[in-house]
């Protein structure tokens, strides 16, 4: 019995070692000259990950748009069959470079902190991640030569649908006045795409009735049907997370209109990367300090929203900031994330690719240290939208009693 509580002793002082390899990715096939999204080669893959390991054929094409340009490529696997990975089973995955990201992190942070406040708010239950992605972090193999540090994740095809229900995803691409939502209506899917779901006819009437909505409608007549036409939960911590954590690449482009019946619509966020003060540009970073006010205001969709629901939006930034999105949480997350890749693993791809960072990544403190003062300040400053009778009629009292008061 003592030599059993000695080595009960043993194993719970033994401390805790962050693990040193990450999974291997390794690709068997021609990847040479591949330039376009329509180039699909044949492949056979083989993840190297303890109980997760396979080896399966599938296919394999470039990811992304603008990143299409990026020296380190963005790949989708798709797999002759299912296959199981410590994110479940599925038949395609998304194996994102992080090329902006030099700390190769930020796409899946940002996607974690929001699958957390959508779990509280009810969204998206029932689908894989609460309607965002997931993913672990590997390092990827071409025919034995070293490709670079990746994060394999769920393919977002996976994302929004249910048990039960297939969803209708749109989302917004381009800079064009159809994305703001300031035009009448849009013939042509101009600055939107199918991304579930068919681009049809009926689809596109269904997009014309948000935009001609948020358009058309009175102040009283926003404020009082938005419910009928967008979810409000959705919409507050759309709002209230973009502002914290400087999405400034999600307030129009990469916002997804998701519905399970075609009329009422959820906001959803894709593609996460630029976040936490980090830019489009290698080891650049963003001013901590900018509001979103631009981006907002060029969105007529958003800046209603801001000076209609400015109540609504004071309510829910203080619930977040006391939880999900305070400080404390942030910076746990952070660090956590930080620590799930090795010192060796970034040596390999700063050897690889020369993507070095230039900036310390504890950075983070003086993100957040400005981050949140001004976010806070601009929330605290929101006045929405004046009732200009119920102004009227409380001048009009004062001015009664101050009447009263001078007669007596």
């Amino acid at each position: 019995m003592k030599k059993i509580l000695i080595l009960i002793l043993f194993l719970i002082m033994i401390p805790v070692v962050k693990a040193e390899e990450l999974p291997r990715l390794n690709i068997n096939g021609d990847l040479d000259f591949m330039s376009s999204k329509t180039d699909k080669r044949e492949v056979t893959i083989e993840l190297i990950d303890g109980d997760n390991s396979f080896k399966e054929k599938g296919t394999i094409k470039l990811q992304g748009a603008s990143s299409l340009h990026y020296d380190k490529k963005n790949y989708n696997i798709a797999f002759d069959k299912e296959v199981e990975t410590s994110l479940g089973s599925f038949k395609k995955y998304t194996l994102k470079a992080n090329w902006i990201d030099e700390l190769h992190i930020r796409n899946l942070l940002t996607a974690k902190i929001i699958s957390e406040i959508n779990e509280e708010y009810g969204l998206f239950s029932g689908t894989v991640n609460n309607g965002l992605t997931d993913g672990f972090f590997v390092e990827v193999y071409n025919n034995g030569e070293y490709l670079g540090l990746y994060s394999m994740n769920i393919h977002k095809d996976y994302l929004f649908d249910k048990k039960d229900q297939e969803a209708i995803v749109i989302s917004v691409k381009n800079d064009v006045d159809q994305s703001y939502f300031k035009t009448e209506e849009n013939d042509k899917w101009e600055g939107f795409e199918v991304e579930e779901g068919e681009q049809n006819e009926e689809n596109l009437n269904r997009l014309n009735r948000l935009i001609n909505f948020v358009n058309n409608s009175s102040d009283k007549e926003f404020r009082s049907h938005f419910g009928d036409y967008f979810d409000l939960d959705s919409a507050l911590n759309y709002y209230c997370t973009m502002h914290v954590l400087e999405l400034s690449d999600n307030v129009v482009n990469n916002l997804y209109l998701v519905s399970y019946d075609g009329n009422y619509w959820y906001l959803a966020f894709y593609d996460l990367d630029i976040s936490w003060g980090g830019s489009k540009y290698q080891n650049e970073l963003l001013d901590f300090d900018n509001n979103l006010n631009k981006e907002v205001n060029s969105s007529r969709l958003w800046s209603r929203f801001e000076k209609l629901f400015a109540k609504e939006i004071k309510e829910r930034y203080k619930e977040l900031r006391q939880n999900k999105l305070s400080e404390e949480h942030l910076k746990e997350y952070y660090y956590d994330y930080l620590d799930m890749i090795p010192k060796e693993a970034l040596a390999r791809e700063n050897e690889k690719w020369g993507n070095k960072l230039t900036y310390n990544t504890n950075y983070i403190d003086k993100f957040l240290d400005v981050r949140l003062k001004i976010i806070d300040n601009k929330i605290e400053r929101l006045k929405g939208n004046i009732n200009y009778l119920v102004l009227i009629i409380v001048l009009i009292a004062l001015l009664i009693v101050i009447i009263i008061k001078k007669k007596v």
